[in-house]
């Protein structure tokens, strides 16, 4: 029995191994990723938020994940008769650096650190710091540290034809565009060059990786880790070595006509998926496996442990249009379900109606409904749905409040979980004017307007039907950031949460609005992880099931 049972667990270990490994190899033999060769210019916590134009809102990306107590913004310029060869020397840092026509270096610092509401902000800003010796500049940052964060940006526009060499640790470096020659080194963090013509030096050490596009250059190319190439002309103007531990993904243009050779540990590690491909010719050397196109190729693709993928750039255009073809299929599909869910909403007049707008819903969340949600709690739905259109039985705030509130402390959350009417109004609020702004252009079956409660006017009124009561569940459970936000903003203006201002009067937000939006957002994400720490303790002590009753529960105690 013991020796059966040995056997048992060495197989499922050998089939979890296989299943990791297999897993992995499906990482490594795909195709290197667009959007690795596009320039892209993230905001960074010291950039002002550009107006919006036009009557609509605007979504801005930040570079940063996280929103910092401090920032503080340097600035340098330096002449190109001071320095003639920068030398940038980055720790715990983001560098990005463009070519520019200009005879001066422009150099930017963004320094930001500290929690919303944590300590020692000021003290850890006061790490980062920049420093010129000669024709080096030095970049000081704190390592990373979850209670005392910080982030360090370096952006520097360097004139196009002055030699640069960047050697730095747990540092990203992006460079774009530079005709003289480049060293760069860096450790646990990727190393992306765009458009150079000069000669390149990249190495990336650690867990780092090396994104290179290009048709010209003497370049070389390091890393422990992977090294993804896209070569943007039919041939090559020089000479190019890649060399990785791990995967060397290459991207060419139908037609490519370099020479090139690649150099693996085993025939199956060369993937070749390019037109070129039946030109190619295998040979097994002493030091490896090596498969050529061409003769006296300039080109080398080496692996020390993984494979070397080559795919067609054409093939890979071919496959992302197929690909956003389908995706558009599937939206439109799924806008047109959404529209008939709310066109259903804003159209009850008997019970079958009600019953039909549940099915409806239900229909496009199948796959995600709990098995403990039986047909006779959807009939309840409907049910309530009518009562509430037909003779004015709507869910109060104050009745989904008491059942979250019922749950929280169940969980044993802290005392801050627990919400108020007020605060589910504001949120419900937010939800109604997200909804109506967006409708026309793009539907959203988390923002239908047709499930809200409103007057005859058209505003939010008091008490949500059955559908939106759920939904407003879903909102507290999964979302519950937004609960701290709405505290948030009734806590700054009260009268002002309520009322849904015209687009005109909220655009565009200043400055200083948009920085409080930005520090409710950051306080609100902070407390939503923090209850979900208490839910995961909860599950560790009592069970998924317990946990799974609970939830009903609360679900049972809305519904009429």
């Amino acid at each position: 029995m013991a020796l059966r049972f040995s056997l048992l667990l060495l197989l499922l270990c050998g089939c979890a191994i296989g299943a990791e490994d297999r897993a992995r190899r499906e990482y490594e033999i795909q195709p290197a990723s667009q959007f690795l060769f596009e320039e892209s210019r993230m905001q960074s916590p010291c950039d002002p938020i550009p107006a919006p134009t036009g009557k609509r809102a605007v979504a801005y990306l930040s570079g940063s994940s996280s929103e910092f107590a401090l920032h503080r913004k340097d600035q340098l310029s330096l002449a190109r008769t001071e320095v003639s060869r920068l030398t940038l020397q980055p720790t715990f840092a983001g560098v990005s650096i463009s070519a520019t026509e200009r005879d001066s270096y422009s150099v930017e610092l963004c320094a930001s650190a500290g929690k919303i509401d944590g300590a020692d902000a000021q003290q850890v800003l006061d790490r980062i710091r920049l420093s010129r010796n000669a024709d080096t500049l030095t970049l000081a940052a704190p390592s990373y540290d979850p209670e005392r964060p910080s982030r360090a940006e370096l952006r520097i526009a360097a004139p196009r034809d002055l030699q640069l060499t960047v050697d730095g640790s747990y540092s990203s470096v992006d460079i774009t565009g530079m005709a003289a020659p480049l060293k760069v080194r860096t450790t646990h963090a990727r190393v992306k060059i765009l458009g150079s013509s000069g000669s390149v030096d990249a190495e990336a050490g650690g867990f780092g990786v090396v994104d290179f596009a290009g048709d010209r250059g003497e370049v070389r190319l390091s890393s422990a880790n992977e090294i993804n190439l896209k070569l943007t002309a039919m041939k090559f103007a020089g000479t190019l070595h890649a060399s990785a531990k791990e995967s060397v993904r290459v991207i060419l243009p139908d037609g490519f006509s370099t020479s090139f050779e690649a150099q693996v540990s085993k025939a199956s590690d060369f993937i070749c998926r390019a037109p070129l491909c039946n030109q190619v010719k295998h040979q097994r050397r002493k030091d490896g496996e090596w498969f050529t196109f061409g003769s006296n190729a300039p080109l080398q693709f080496v692996s020390v442990s993984g494979p070397v993928v080559v795919d067609s750039l054409q093939r890979l255009r071919a496959a992302d249009d197929k690909q956003r073809r389908e995706a558009e299929e599937t939206r439109a599909e799924f806008t047109r379900q959404t529209r008939r869910i709310n066109d259903a909403a804003g159209s009850i007049h008997s019970e079958a109606d009600a019953r039909e707008y549940i099915d409806l819903l239900s229909k496009l969340f199948a796959s995600d409904v709990p098995k403990w949600i039986a047909h006779s709690a959807l009939d309840r739905v409907a049910r309530a749905e009518y009562a509430a259109i037909a003779r004015g039985e709507f869910i109060s705030e104050e009745r989904i409040a008491n059942s979250f509130n019922a749950f929280v402390q169940n969980i044993g959350a802290p005392d801050w979980a627990h919400v108020t009417p007020d605060e589910l109004r504001t949120i419900r609020a937010g939800e109604l004017a997200s909804a109506k702004a967006t409708w026309n252009s793009y539907p959203n079956v988390w923002l239908m307007p047709n499930i809200y409660h409103v007057d005859s006017s058209g505003n939010l009124a008091p008490g949500c039907r059955a559908v939106e009561a759920l939904k407003l569940l879903y909102t507290l459970h999964d979302l519950f950031g937004n609960a701290i936000y709405a505290r948030e903003r009734l806590r700054q203006d009260a009268v002002a949460s309520k009322v849904v201002k015209p687009a005109a009067e909220r655009f565009p937000p200043s400055q200083e609005q948009i920085r409080e939006n930005r520090v409710a957002f950051a306080r609100a994400e902070g407390r939503a992880q923090e209850l979900r720490q208490a839910e995961r303790n909860y599950v560790r002590q009592h069970g998924t099931k317990a946990y799974d009753k609970l939830v009903r529960e609360m679900v049972e105690g809305v519904l009429p």
